[in-house]
């Protein structure tokens, strides 16, 4: 599977926009956004029933929006974008995810993924 590829699908299933005027600092780099949870929320519960790979994505694109969000939230902005999601920082979470020894991620999913020119 591409990265690439899983990236198209699954802007399928976030909002283009999210309102983060919620968002609350926590600890000395933490937030909280309450509607990028419910966002993520929705986003896992229709992802999960298509493959593995949805489900293995959907987090990661959380802390791309969540780094966004942070920022966003010291500038002072109330929305940010799904185009805006570096993807230099979904790809080290998802690398990240899928090379950890705790994790449950068959073999095969680990060993197929590519990391093509987009990411």
């Amino acid at each position: 599977m591409k990265f690439s590829r899983l990236m198209r699908e699954s802007k399928l299933f976030w909002p283009a926009t999210i309102r983060v005027d919620d968002g609350v600092e926590a600890g000395s780099d933490g937030a909280r956004f309450p509607q990028l949870i419910i966002a993520q929320e929705k986003a896992e519960a229709a992802q999960d029933k298509i493959n593995e790979w949805h489900s293995l994505i959907n987090w990661s694109i959380n802390v791309g929006f969540h780094t966004i969000a942070k920022r966003a939230l010291k500038n002072g902005s109330t929305i940010v974008h799904y185009k805006d999601i570096d993807q230099k920082v979904v790809v080290n979470h998802l690398k990240g995810t899928i090379s950890s020894e705790y994790n449950s991620w068959p073999r095969s999913i680990k060993r197929s993924i590519e990391f093509d020119a987009t990411s």
